[in-house]
């Protein structure tokens, strides 16, 4: 397929030790024989283990939940033994700096034992997040990509509002029923409502075909959706938003977009980016851009209804420069924007908008009469937010990664 790109930016650019036989008679510091310095190393040995047992190991899972997480807790509120081992009690975390200048904070204004205490509890969460990370992103506990299906795709989708709950009960059903759907998965994100809830019968999500499986999360993170997973076990994913449906043809449309486009990030709401020469700064366009004599041009595409290669899961978890998923975090935003930067820096391509049927049920909701709007798109602040989220990752990535196509899939 052919496509009319171009950029506003190139993107990414022991030494051994010689030991000497231990003289007759060897005492530590001419003071205590050798049998004497062994009995007061075993007694010193044995006190500390005592005093370990009585204090809590740190665990990977006791880390603050601001932390970049990784967890599967549960499976339409029980375990999942064939699909959860690999991810049970694992996290990330993106905000380690965060909770070192919490930790600072609190230790100025204590006094010096309770300042102590505080940066030995910073420094083991730390480690843990440390230890996690080098878990999570040990490429080898995932399936190569020559072990992934291409002919079927498996669904993500983020779940947080209880209003949203019958929508997305109704429209996961509907698509398990396609034949080119492995599985979907509902990251269940409130922390307030446990995943237990989805065991009771009407509660519960029924599937037509495909499972269709609870997940709770340990954080209601954006970043959640792009955490990779073992139990994928197709080379394509398909990140929708919690109030979106497509049809049948049209996600199977995408399906083969993808498959001969598979570099690329495929989706069906195309945005753009704007470069301001006289201050040297970026604007996010909320929409496609039509500059005089030009056709409309894109250079992202977002998470409302996204494809994209699994690979590029793990990429944006254990790859992507420091700082950017904390960012997220703190923004609660623009992590689409983020994995359209990366994967732009990775393939030196523009992603690629299809055109096809897609219902969005969160625009607008009625309660008690009155309508009100729910989601992270609608806030007033929404369009500064990412246009300085623009600003940010392009310093991050020390560039603009991003690139700009005229072309669009259209079905016959």
């Amino acid at each position: 397929m052919a496509s009319s790109e171009s950029s506003g930016l190139p993107p990414r650019s022991p030494s051994s030790a010689s030991c000497c036989p231990r003289p007759t008679g060897w005492t530590f510091g001419g003071y205590l024989p050798e049998p004497t310095l062994l009995v007061v190393l075993l007694l010193f040995f044995f006190a500390s283990w005592s005093l370990l047992l009585r204090c809590p190991t740190p665990r990977l899972t006791a880390l603050n939940r601001s932390s970049f997480p990784l967890s599967i807790l549960a499976v339409n509120g029980q375990r999942s033994p064939a699909e959860t081992t690999a991810e049970e009690e694992i996290s990330l975390s993106s905000s380690s700096s965060s909770s070192s200048s919490s930790s600072s904070s609190s230790s100025s204004s204590s006094s010096s034992s309770s300042s102590s205490s505080s940066s030995s509890s910073s420094s083991s969460s730390s480690a843990a997040a440390a230890a996690a990370a080098a878990v999570v992103c040990n490429r080898s506990r995932y399936p190569s990509e020559a072990e992934l299906s291409d002919d079927q795709l498996t669904i993500l989708v983020p779940g947080f509002s209880i209003e949203r709950i019958a929508v997305l009960r109704n429209n996961t059903r509907r698509m398990s029923s396609y034949p080119f759907v492995r599985a979907i998965y509902v990251l269940w994100q409130n922390m307030d409502i446990p995943v237990s809830r989805f065991d009771e019968p009407n509660e519960r999500f029924d599937s037509d075909g495909a499972p269709i499986r609870v997940l709770g999360q340990r954080s209601n993170s954006l970043n959640n959706r792009f955490l990779p997973r073992t139990f994928i076990e197709t080379s394509v994913v398909v990140i929708m938003d919690d109030d979106m449906l497509a049809d049948k043809s049209s996600m199977e449309f995408a399906l083969k977009v993808w498959r001969e486009n598979s570099q690329r990030i495929v989706g069906y709401f195309p945005r753009a980016h704007l470069y301001h020469p006289e201050n040297g700064s970026w604007t996010y366009s909320l929409k496609e851009l039509r500059q005089k004599g030009e056709r409309k041009k894109y250079s992202m595409v977002l998470t409302k209804t996204m494809l994209l290669r699994t690979e590029y899961l793990f990429d944006y978890t254990c790859h992507m420069p420091s700082g950017v998923r904390k960012m997220i975090d703190e923004t609660m935003n623009c992590e689409d924007i983020a994995m359209n930067f990366m994967v732009a820096n990775y393939s030196n391509t523009a992603p690629l908008a299809v055109v096809g049927r897609l219902k969005d049920a969160g625009v607008r909701w009625t309660k008690d009469q009155r309508t009100y709007r729910v989601g992270l798109s609608l806030r007033a602040d929404h369009f500064d937010s990412r246009s300085r989220c623009l600003n940010e990752l392009a310093k991050l990535w020390g560039g603009m990664p991003l690139r700009y196509t005229y072309s669009k899939a259209v079905p016959a």
